[in-house]
């Protein structure tokens, strides 16, 4: 049996998934859900079954990774 990150990562229709128990028994009640992606099927599992904090680092890590963390880097691309 394996341990440590490996034992948590799964190929799924040639796209690489880390699944966590939580994440993994959400993905279970999706699977059915019409007109989504395996891809997107993953995103709104991790997003449902994330907690308020790391659903505010998930916000956080989308904000920098876009250069929308600070207000003149908003305001430059026309955000108030």
């Amino acid at each position: 049996m394996e341990t440590g990150i490996h034992a948590r990562l799964r190929i799924m229709n040639g796209v690489l998934f880390e699944h966590g128990k939580k994440i993994a028994r959400v993905l279970r009640r999706l699977r059915g859900l019409p007109g989504l992606s395996v891809e997107e099927k993953h995103l709104f599992a991790r997003t449902l079954s994330a907690s308020p904090d790391e659903r505010w680092q998930m916000h956080e890590n989308f904000l920098r990774s876009h250069d929308l963390y600070t207000r003149s880097s908003r305001k430059k691309y026309g955000f108030k």
